[in-house]
């Protein structure tokens, strides 16, 4: 798939600046994550044409037009859908700096996929000559369902982008990255929607910010191990398991368009639970138990992970006091280490 040449604001480099170019040679770039998602699932079908209507937003620019336009191709297919919850803590920053080398190098040799983005980038900005150094930096852990690949991969891009003074749009950054994974997360965007990983295009995308909410993380998984998200195999939902999912897609659709965190906190449960099957987290039960009791507004998880969270308002003058009591329970089970989450 590649980036559709009609966005492109990069491909005719002036020769003029080609002398400032030379002198630059290096460029920064950082890119946000996510901690899990509201609702992962699958869909065979668009809606149907009550339910198009339904999903219709006000379209705020060409890209955003785009993304709607993407989404009413997709037919007669089956794509797993997300819709994920963004951080505002940054993920990963790269930092790309122009080297006499023959190749591209990166100071993760493991992290092969942000290496391709960046050879993706220079061909894309027809700077295909240019070779240099990755480095990149890490805020958050890797293989734990966080976006960290796609965090990298979309540092990386920016960064290369960056160091050739070429500002890219974020479905000319979408695509690459996805060239470079193969799936990719939605974290380039900042409004609501449900969003194909394997397609970089949106089911539904809502003419809504995602809402303000304090997500109190913990490790679901014990013994500290990880999840190679590309190696999981496709879930196959019962029939009973796909109604249900239908339902939460409906529900979180509403609660997007209403800011309902509440509503929003319920489908993540539902989908929490469904997921159990797939990639069981440890005490998901006892957690939703003390989630409850404690006032929070849902469960959290990492569908492809192996973190777990607690949703809490924002705006809730009592969310400080809640969590004091909630830190006594969590314990009684176990779980010491909170970490906070900011998204919205």
């Amino acid at each position: 798939m590649q980036p559709d040449p009609s966005l492109s604001h990069a491909l005719n480099i002036q020769p003029e600046i080609n002398d400032f170019l030379k002198k630059r040679e290096a460029g920064s770039a950082s890119a946000r994550t996510h901690f899990g998602e509201y609702l992962q699932a699958s869909y065979t079908d668009l809606p149907e044409v009550t339910d198009r209507a339904a999903i219709s937003v006000p379209i705020l620019n060409y890209e955003d037009a785009l993304c709607v336009e993407r989404s009413l191709i997709l037919q007669n297919e089956s794509h797993r859908y997300v819709s994920e919850i963004p951080i505002a803590k940054t993920g990963s920053k790269a930092h790309f700096k122009h080297t006499e080398d023959k190749s591209i190098k990166v100071n993760m040799p493991h992290c092969v996929k942000s290496q391709k983005a960046a050879e993706l980038t220079l061909d894309y900005i027809n700077k295909s000559e240019v070779r240099g150094e990755i480095t990149l930096k890490r805020e958050i852990p890797e293989g734990h369902g966080l976006g960290t690949s796609t965090s990298d991969v979309l540092a990386t891009i920016y960064a290369v982008a960056d160091s050739l003074c070429c500002k890219l749009t974020n479905a000319e950054a979408a695509s690459l990255a996805l060239q470079a994974e193969g799936a990719c997360d939605a974290i380039m965007y900042s409004r609501a929607g449900l969003f194909i990983t394997t397609k970089c295009t949106f089911l539904e995308y809502y003419d809504t910010v995602y809402p303000r909410a304090l997500i109190i993380g913990l490790a679901a998984d014990s013994a500290g191990q990880t999840v190679d998200t590309l190696s999981l195999a496709p879930k196959e939902y019962s029939f009973e398991e796909q109604q249900t999912l239908d339902l939460l897609r409906k529900a979180a659709r509403n609660a997007f368009y209403k800011e309902d965190l509440k509503l929003l906190g319920q489908v993540s449960t539902q989908s929490a639970l469904i997921n159990q099957r797939f990639l069981p987290k440890d005490n998901l039960g006892e957690i939703i138990k003390i989630a409850d009791s404690n006032a929070a507004q849902g469960v959290v998880c990492a569908h492809s992970g192996t973190v777990l969270g607690l949703i809490y308002d924002m705006n809730d003058v009592m969310t400080s006091d809640r969590i004091k009591t909630l830190r006594q329970d969590l314990e009684s089970i176990g779980v010491r280490e909170l970490l906070r989450y900011y998204s919205g």
